[in-house]
């Protein structure tokens, strides 16, 4: 049976239409109050399945949030250690670029005084 939707504005379905639509399916009043009742009770029953199905799906959401968020925090955790790991790097790589440089400088230093050594002097 289908369930009914007629509803006064109260919330409540008139008397007289129960007696009509009773009248229609052609029951006697308390069979179909007996019909609506099941039908009701199976509402119910349906509604608070759906509730209930809900209701688990909401709890599981939320604990996937909770494991998202906890892994969220260790990966800007590890964001953060790999990015002074390289601020790291990045200083001995200009600290050895620089010393490279001296080592350069020296050499051309060494060189120009070891030829101004051996050059005779002439007074």
């Amino acid at each position: 049976m289908e369930t009914l939707n007629w509803v006064h504005s109260t919330g409540a379905v008139p008397r007289s239409l129960w007696y009509y639509m009773a009248k229609l399916l052609g029951m006697r009043m308390e069979e179909f109050r007996g019909h609506l009742d099941v039908e009701l009770n199976e509402v119910g029953r349906q509604q608070a399945a759906s509730c209930n199905s809900l209701h688990q799906e909401n709890l599981m959401l939320k604990e996937q949030v909770e494991a998202l968020l906890q892994e969220n925090i260790i990966l800007k955790w590890a964001v953060g250690i790999q990015h002074e790991r390289q601020k790291e790097s990045e200083e001995r790589n200009q600290e050895l670029q620089h010393l490279k440089r001296m080592v350069t400088q020296y050499q051309k230093q060494l060189r120009t005084l070891e030829v101004e050594a051996h050059k005779p002097e002439i007074f």
